[in-house]
């Protein structure tokens, strides 16, 4: 999948306007806000209305990493991102495409990926969160496979919050 066409399937909730996680069983879609993005926007726990991002005008993002509200690059990978939830095949897709602040960019583009960590860890903590040890381990293999694929940092651009035209060419 091209990262174009990841983020023409991205959704986004009708109801908060933040984004969607995929997860995926037996075959069936469900939508899922994600939890750092709760988190993050201290929103109500409420069913995610799940919204087209091309039918969105107004969106709200934060970076994929440490929630900071004000997201400036769009990191592509060379590959998604999936979590395998004890199966054989992977169920819960995170994508290719992924906001970042800056010095989330700057840990990631520099290979400093227990720096992202520490500083993913510190977030969840400053929202009164802690991340468990399975989670971290989770999120550390999961940086550490995505960054040696390789990746890609393009700084947003005015009136284009989630990267739709810095994607556009994107494999």
């Amino acid at each position: 999948m091209t990262a174009r066409s990841e983020l023409e399937m991205a959704h986004y909730c009708g109801v908060c306007r933040g984004s969607l996680d995929r997860l995926v069983t037996d075959g069936v879609t469900t939508w899922l806000h994600g939890r750092a993005d709760q988190h993050a926007r201290g929103i109500e726990p409420h069913e995610p209305v799940p919204v087209p991002v091309r039918e969105m005008h107004d969106v709200v993002t934060y970076c994929d990493f440490c929630s900071d509200p004000e997201p400036r690059w769009v990191i592509v990978f060379n590959a998604a991102a999936s979590i395998l939830n004890n199966t054989d095949a992977p169920n819960e897709h995170y994508g290719s495409v992924w906001l970042a602040d800056e010095r989330c960019r700057e840990l990631l583009t520099t290979g400093q990926l227990a720096g992202l960590l520490a500083r993913v860890r510190a977030a969840f903590r400053r929202r009164g969160h802690v991340l468990d040890p399975r989670d971290e381990q989770l999120l550390d293999e999961m940086y550490r496979g995505l960054w040696a694929t390789g990746l890609t940092a393009t700084r947003l651009v005015p009136g284009d919050p989630i990267g739709q035209r810095v994607t556009a060419g994107a494999a």
